[in-house]
C-alpha cells in the first residue's frame, strides 16, 4: 500500500511538472504572439506614416510644377524696359520742370515746411 501511495505521489508530481511546462510553453507562445501584434501595429503605423508622407510629397511636387509653370508664364510676359538695357545707363529724370502745390492735405504739415523753399 505504501508503494502504491509513493507511485501515486510520483505520478502526481510528474503530472504537475508536465502541466507547469505546458503552462510555461503556452505563456511563451502568448508572449511571442503579443510581441508580434505590437510589432504589427508599429509596422502598420509606419506604413500609414509613409503613405501620408508620399501623398504630401506628391502634393508638393504638383505645387512646385504649378509654380514653375506660373513663373515661366510670367517670365514670358516680361520684357526688358528701355531703362534697364545696358545701352542706356542714364537714370530717367524724376521731375521735368517746376511744379506748383495745388492743395494741402494737412495744414500742420505746411507749418513745418514754411521755412523751406520749394
Amino acid at each position: 500500500m505504501r508503494e502504491e501511495l509513493e507511485q501515486k505521489i510520483q505520478e502526481s508530481q510528474r503530472l504537475r511538472q508536465e502541466e507547469e511546462e505546458q503552462t510555461k510553453e503556452e505563456l511563451q507562445r502568448l508572449s511571442e504572439a503579443i510581441l508580434q501584434l505590437e510589432m504589427r501595429e508599429e509596422l502598420e503605423q509606419k506604413i500609414q506614416e509613409s503613405q501620408r508622407l508620399r501623398q504630401e510629397e506628391e502634393q508638393t511636387k504638383e505645387e512646385l510644377q504649378r509654380l514653375s509653370e506660373a513663373i515661366l508664364q510670367l517670365e514670358e510676359g516680361v520684357e526688358a524696359s528701355p531703362c534697364c538695357t545696358p545701352a542706356s545707363r542714364k537714370l530717367a529724370p524724376r521731375f521735368v520742370g517746376s511744379f506748383e502745390v495745388e492743395r494741402m492735405v494737412n495744414p500742420a504739415a505746411d507749418s513745418s515746411l514754411t521755412t523751406l523753399t520749394l
